[in-house]
Order: C-alpha cells, then sequence, then structure tokens
C-alpha cells in the first residue's frame, strides 16, 4: 500500500513489504523494506534493511544508513552515519559522514562532500567503492581535523567552484561537482587555510577519480 507523512510529530517504522511512503514532514524511525520519497523535510532515523530504497529529493536528514539503496536526486540532503549500502548522487546537494564504510558510491550529478576519520571512500580493504561519471577528488590529510570548518575548492584564479562544511570531524575528504573540470588546476582551503602537498599549494584534476 501507500502512506503520505505530513506531520512534523509522526513516526512510522516500515518493516516489510514492498509499500511506498511519501514524506513531505515527520519522522521515519527505521527503513527495513519497501519505498520511502523524502521530498521535504523528512528525518529518517536509520536506512537497515537489503530491500529498502530511499529516495531524496528535497532538504531531508538521514541518521545512519547501513543496508540497503539510498538515492540522492536533489535538494540539500545531509547523512550522518554511511556504513553499508549504496548511495547514487545523481543531483542536489548532499553532505555525508562514512563511518567504517563498506559502502558503494555512485556520482553522476549534484555536488556531493564525503568525509571519514577511518579510511576513504575507495579503500579496498574495507570493501568500500567509487564509480562515477563527472569529475571526483579525494584528499587524504596528515592529521584529523575539526568538524564546521569550511571545504573549498578554487581555481589558481581565485575562482570558487565548490564548498561545503562538515559536521563531523574528518580525515579523508570526497569532493564531487557539476562544476569540476578535468586538466585544469585547483586550490584546497579547509577553515581557509590553503592545504599543501608535496610543496604545492595547487594540483590538477587528471582523471575522472584524482586522488
Amino acid at each position: 500500500g501507500s502512506l503520505n507523512l505530513y506531520s512534523s510529530t509522526a513516526f512510522v517504522n516500515t518493516y516489510s513489504g514492498t509499500g511506498v511512503v511519501t514524506a513531505t514532514g515527520g519522522t521515519i524511525a527505521n527503513v527495513y523494506s519497501g519505498i520511502i520519497n523524502a521530498s521535504s523535510d523528512a528525518i529518517i532515523s536509520t536506512v537497515t534493511g537489503a530491500n529498502a530504497t530511499v529516495n531524496f529529493s528535497a532538504t531531508s536528514t538521514i541518521t545512519s544508513v547501513t543496508n540497503g539503496t539510498l538515492n540522492i536526486g536533489g535538494g540539500a540532503g545531509s547523512v550522518t552515519a554511511v556504513t553499508g549500502g549504496t548511495v547514487n548522487f545523481y543531483g542536489g546537494t548532499a553532505t555525508v559522514n562514512l563511518h567504517s564504510s563498506t559502502a558503494t558510491l555512485n556520482i553522476t550529478g549534484g555536488s556531493v562532500l564525503a568525509t571519514a576519520t577511518d579510511y576513504q571512500a575507495n579503500d579496498a580493504t574495507s570493501g568500500s567503492a567509487i564509480t562515477a561519471t563527472q569529475p571526483v577528488v579525494m584528499f587524504d590529510l596528515t592529521a584529523e581535523q575539526l568538524k564546521d570548518q569550511a571545504i573549498t575548492l578554487k581555481k589558481t584564479d581565485g575562482t570558487e567552484v565548490f564548498s561545503m562544511t562538515p559536521d563531523k570531524k574528518f580525515s579523508y575528504i570526497l569532493i564531487s561537482g557539476p562544476a569540476l573540470a578535468l586538466s585544469t588546476a585547483y586550490q584546497l582551503t579547509i577553515g581557509g587555510s590553503t592545504v599543501t602537498a608535496g610543496g604545492s599549494s595547487s594540483f590538477v584534476l587528471s582523471e575522472v577519480v584524482t586522488e
């Protein structure tokens, strides 16, 4: 069946079946199965079932993704912790915190900031992976950084092409966005400070996934 969720105080648990919940508000506590369409200001606590699918198309928040599929296609979504499952980015703006993740990230559109403290998003040991059709750049930092610092990419002429702010501390960064271009030089700043590597303050996107 189907359920339309509008209230800011309703709580829903989806356990089984192929039902569809359209959420324009309210809180969905646990998604074990079925389809959730989160279109505005919905809060989803946990996406944990292998047969669960959540479609983001507006400003919504997910606390935890451990399994299933998350599709982010519009608006400005945030995911507090991704530890597994599949996340498909094809539009909108998303900030994601990867935590001991075995997830697969598929990036075909949108602006994406994914950060972590333990290992990078394509760590072979953990089983996490990335596929992308738009430029992705990843950074492994030498020291853990505090949360709430703007992560910004600029061209060497000073033109800003990306800026988002994580709400968790981080040591690893993944950035992707439609304004990034191959064979172009960029500078990375964190909290306004330029990051250097090998004595250089700039880098060139040499391939679709640059690390």
